[in-house]
C-alpha cells in the first residue's frame, strides 16, 4: 500500500495498467475484481482538505466520506474560501477603476489570490454534486 496520507501514485498507475490489458471494453467483474486487488489498494487515509491543516480522515466506507478532519476545520476552509470570493470579486470589479501604475498592483493582487483560492476548491463537485456557480456572498 502506498504512504499514508499520499494519494497512492503508484498504486494507481498500476491499476491504470492492470485495467489497460482488459482492452477497450473490459467487463464490469471484471475491473470490479482490479479494484478489490490489494495490489491495488488505495490508502483509506488523506489529509485533510484545509491548506495548512496536517491532520487526516480516514475512509469509513458507508455515507458521505469525511473531507475535513472535523466540523470546525471545515467552518475555518468554508469562511477562508468565502472570504477568498469576495476578495476576487471585489478586485475584478475595481479593476478598471485603477490608474496604471495602481492597476498592476491589483492585477498582482487578483493573481496572488485567485493562486490561494485554487487550493480551495467547491468540494460538493469534488464529490461528484452539483453545486451551481461559485459566487461571492
Amino acid at each position: 500500500m502506498g504512504e499514508q496520507g499520499v494519494g497512492s501514485r503508484r498504486e494507481v498507475a498500476l491499476f491504470s495498467t492492470a485495467l489497460k490489458s482488459l482492452g477497450d471494453r473490459p467487463a464490469a467483474r471484471d475491473v470490479l475484481e482490479l479494484a478489490a486487488d490489494p495490489r491495488f489498494a488505495i490508502d483509506s487515509t488523506q489529509p485533510c482538505m484545509r491548506p495548512g491543516c496536517h491532520n487526516t480522515c480516514e475512509w469509513g466506507g458507508r455515507g458521505r466520506p469525511r473531507m475535513f478532519c472535523s466540523d470546525q476545520c471545515q467552518r475555518q476552509y468554508d469562511r477562508t474560501r468565502a472570504e477568498l470570493l469576495r476578495q476576487v470579486a471585489t478586485l475584478e470589479r475595481l479593476s478598471n477603476v485603477f490608474h496604471e501604475l495602481d492597476r498592476r498592483k491589483a492585477v498582482a493582487e487578483l493573481a496572488k489570490r485567485r493562486w490561494v483560492l485554487a487550493r480551495y476548491p467547491a468540494l460538493g463537485v469534488a464529490l461528484g454534486e452539483s453545486t451551481g456557480e461559485d459566487q461571492p456572498h
